[in-house]
This record gives structure tokens, sequence and C-alpha cells, in this order.
């Protein structure tokens, strides 16, 4: 293997990356927060929709709203199969349902709504 002649560069370089990574994280976490932050505020004003200018071209709207998904208590679920809630997959629950272990009617007992709520700033089309 050669040798790295450079290794000052090559230091500096794999620090500014790592360095990099942290600052892009926090920033992360800061956009996440304002978000929170911008979902609050339209909350408390009872709107679920505002858009206001940002230049000539383009406008931003924000919108906030509710996300219904369907979630799955696998925890439960495992627990009335008697096997460990990691080995609850689609493979092992046709497997159940073939052994008679699990029926649809069963299993939609452990299937329930889960709301989020949901933000969403995103730059637009300016109105014309």
């Amino acid at each position: 293997m050669a040798e790295i002649k450079d290794t000052a560069s090559l230091e500096a370089k794999a620090v500014e990356y790592l360095n990099l990574g942290e600052e892009i994280h926090r920033l992360e976490e800061r956009r996440e927060a304002l978000k929170a932050d911008i979902g609050q505020l339209m909350r408390l004003s009872n709107q679920e929709e505002y858009r206001f200018g940002l230049d000539p071209l383009f406008d931003v709207k924000v919108k906030v709203g509710e996300r219904k998904s369907k979630v799955i208590d696998k925890q439960e679920l495992a627990n009335d199969l008697g096997v460990a809630e990691s080995a609850i997959n689609l493979e092992f629950l046709l497997q159940a349902v073939e052994d008679g272990k699990l029926t649809l009617h069963k299993f939609r007992q452990y299937v329930h709504q889960q709301f989020t709520e949901s933000v969403s700033i995103r730059k637009v089309d300016a109105d014309k």
C-alpha cells in the first residue's frame, strides 16, 4: 500500500467532513424546531393555510393538517401469539393465517387509526 504524502491535508479534510456532518445535524434539528413552532402558530390562529410573497416569482405556502394512518399494535399481537415482537413480519403473519392461529377479523383488532399533525412549508409560484 502506498504511503500518504500529505497527511495534514487528508486529516484536515477528514475533520472538516466530520464537522460538517455535525453542523448538518444541528441545522436539521433547528429546522424541525422551526417547523413545530410554525405549526403551533398556525393552530393558535386557527388557520389551516397561509400564503405570503417571498419575491416577485415565488410565494411561501404554509399548510397544517392531520395525517391519518393505520398502525398495527405489534407488541400486543406478538404477546397474544406468544412470539417476540421482532418476529412479526409479513411472512410470519401469512404462516400464522395458514396455521389457523390468526384470522383477518382477529388481525383487525390490532389495527387502529393514528392521527399526526402535518406541517407543510413550500415555495410555490406566485399568484398573478
